[in-house]
Parts: structure tokens; C-alpha cells; sequence
């Protein structure tokens, strides 16, 4: 896997972050009730989401300012990999294999996380992953299963991929093998891309995500 690259199909689907036994209090706003139907988050939410998508940081105010397990159950069948307040979140190790790895301008952010009562400490750490890590590699022109969307006001094109699971459909420059592991290519709408190390480390951990992944074919000489 070493000098590989990967793409993540199902960060937005599957089990992740699917009725997860959270609740979350967000900033300026009372805590959510304790339900896994999740409310529709307020606007700043949304904007901070958006700005996901687009591998920005995050600052720390524009995440949730605390969460609480209500349903510990449904929250241990979530694994390492979840979702709290409508961002990804890590723990155990996962966690630990994370935080071993360049994440660009990104990182691991603790969760303030509380038991049911909304006092007691949850007894293990949760990280938020702030995407910040934003990569100019995408070559729509070698990809295959790929449409152009749209002019980004800033200048460049937007594509969009049709979600296939084969490999070598997405193609990237070899500039992708550098800096951080975990990114998101400014060019492919909602994809996010992972690296061959990372992924190797994963397995090595015996950490299997409820994720499915496809591999990238690199194209051209590193620059």
C-alpha cells in the first residue's frame, strides 16, 4: 500500500455516524433533545460543514461546544469511526493511528463528552478529525466516471464522481504522496482521499472502519 492512494466512497453513508446515542449542545443554543432523530442544525452549523467538504479548518468554535452519550449502547456499536454534532469523530485506535500522521493545517480536536447526565466525563477520549488538509492533484482528463459541475467563483473547475467502487477510476498526480495523509482535493466535490501509508497502518492496527475504499491510479512524474 506504501506510495499508493485511495479513495473513500462512504464517509457520508453507511453506519457511520447513523443513529449514533449522542446529543449535542451546540454554541449560543440549548442542548439537543435526546433522540436519534438529529435536528437540523443551526446556519453557522451548516457553514462550518460546508467548509468540511472544502478541506478548510475548523476553528474550535465553529464545532459543537459539548456532547453527551445518551444511548451507550448504540454509541459502543459505533466503533472507532462516528459522527458527533454532524462531524466526523474518532476514538481507541483509530484514534491512536491518527494522531501518529501529518493532517496538514487539520488535527484531532477533543470532544468534550459527557455521560447521560450532561456532568460526568465520558471515560475515554473522542476527537473530532478537522479536516484541514486541501490538495490540488485531482486530472480530471485521466479520471474515468467523472462530470464537470461547475466555475468555482475563485477560479477553478468543480467536478463530480459517480461513485463507482472499482479501482483506478479517480487519477491523481504524484504530488498526492506528499503531505498530509487524509485530504481533500479542491477539484472532486465531496471526495476524500487517503494515503496508502495510512491506510497500511490501519490494517496493521487491525482497525476496520465501516468504510469501503477504491485505489486512485497516480499518473505522471512527481514534481
Amino acid at each position: 500500500m506504501m506510495g499508493e492512494v485511495y479513495v473513500v466512497h462512504n464517509w457520508r453513508g453507511g453506519n457511520v455516524g447513523v443513529k449514533t446515542g449522542s446529543r449535542t449542545k451546540y454554541f449560543n443554543h440549548e442542548w439537543n433533545p435526546p433522540q436519534f432523530e438529529v435536528p437540523t442544525p443551526p446556519n453557522e452549523v451548516f457553514e462550518a460543514i460546508h467548509k468540511v467538504k472544502q478541506g478548510a479548518p475548523l476553528d474550535r468554535a465553529e464545532l459543537p461546544e459539548a456532547a453527551a452519550i445518551w444511548n451507550e449502547k448504540a454509541f459502543a456499536r459505533q466503533g472507532d469511526l462516528t459522527a458527533i454534532g454532524g462531524f466526523y469523530a474518532v476514538r481507541g485506535r483509530m484514534a491512536e493511528v491518527l494522531l501518529q500522521f501529518d493532517l496538514g493545517e487539520g488535527s484531532l480536536i477533543p470532544v468534550p463528552l459527557f455521560k447521560d447526565d450532561l456532568i460526568t466525563p465520558w471515560p475515554e477520549p473522542v476527537w473530532w478529525v478537522n479536516f484541514g488538509a486541501n490538495k490540488e492533484c485531482f486530472l480530471p482528463e485521466e479520471s474515468k466516471g467523472v462530470r464537470f459541475l461547475m466555475e468555482h467563483r475563485d477560479g477553478y473547475k468543480v467536478w463530480t464522481f459517480n461513485g463507482s467502487t472499482e479501482d483506478d477510476m479517480i487519477a491523481v498526480s504524484p504530488n498526492a504522496l506528499t503531505g498530509s495523509v487524509l485530504w481533500i482535493e479542491r477539484g472532486l466535490l465531496r471526495e476524500i482521499f487517503i494515503s496508502g501509508d495510512l491506510m497500511r497502518t490501519l490494517a496493521e492496527a487491525k482497525i476496520k472502519p465501516k468504510l469501503r475504499f477504491s485505489r486512485v491510479r497516480i499518473v505522471g512524474d512527481h514534481q
